[in-house]
């Protein structure tokens, strides 16, 4: 096994202990990326059809974050998980 398949599978396991959900959010506008950034939740940058997207752990509090501060527009929720 690779070292980064070990990797994701420590994650995955992780998350599932501290209740992390294997949703992806993703975010358009980089002051609402930076915004969710400054609240402590960390974020990964992606290219989607030529544009940048902030690309977060559906964790419970960042939705209950995004539910607070923002509009369902705003963001997207993935239920998959890409690598």
């Amino acid at each position: 096994m690779s070292k980064g398949v070990m990797i994701v599978i420590l994650l995955i396991t992780a998350f599932k202990k501290v209740g992390v959900h294997m949703n992806i959010v993703y975010i358009f506008d980089k002051a609402k990326a930076d915004y969710l950034h400054s609240l402590g939740f960390i974020y990964n940058e992606k290219e989607i059809d030529n544009k940048k997207a902030y690309q977060f752990f559906g964790t419970d509090e960042l939705m209950k974050s995004l539910a607070s501060n923002f509009e369902q527009s705003d963001f997207l929720v993935s239920k998959n998980m890409c690598f």
